[in-house]
């Protein structure tokens, strides 16, 4: 859950920063910060599109991992 409302918090705040009354925030890390992208792209009035931004944001994890696993391979065998 806390991958879910950290970018939330974040983007609504207009700053990265440490919500002292929702402690698990705090256990947010780098890839969520790739939520900030789907909250302010998806979002709407009253916290509507959460689960749009989540969406984004798994898709997202998806294309820069496999994109950089490919790459590391291609790397990691041309020179054999």
């Amino acid at each position: 859950m806390y991958n879910l409302i950290g970018p939330r918090l974040w983007y609504q705040s207009g700053q990265i920063d440490l919500n002292r009354w929702i402690p698990t925030a705090l256990q947010c890390s780098y890839w969520e910060y790739l939520g900030i992208w789907g909250n302010a792209l998806l979002s709407g009035p009253a916290d509507r599109g959460l689960v749009e931004a989540q969406l984004f944001a798994q898709f997202t994890h998806i294309i820069i991992g496999f994109g950089g696993t490919l790459l590391a391979l291609y790397h990691l065998f041309s020179f054999v």
